[in-house]
């Protein structure tokens, strides 16, 4: 469960810290390590939600929607 959590957070760190970045480079144009960063955050969004969603998990496992157990909204 560790490493899935170290995942999760390392997940949630690199956009806010690409954001951050970004706008502290409002003046002008991004840096470029900071675009790969934004560009990399942005993809691993889809990725992480269609696997959450794949078949055999099914949407009542996501934990965000409410896994079983749990009342769905």
């Amino acid at each position: 469960m560790l490493p899935l959590h170290c995942f999760v957070a390392g997940a949630v760190a690199a956009p806010a810290a690409a954001l951050g970045d970004g706008v502290a480079a409002a003046h002008g144009s991004v840096p470029v390590p900071v675009r790969w960063l934004l560009c990399g955050s942005a993809g691993g969004l889809p990725i992480g939600g269609t696997a959450a969603l794949w078949p055999g998990r099914g949407a009542a496992r996501a934990p965000l929607l409410g896994g079983p157990g749990q009342d769905s909204p």
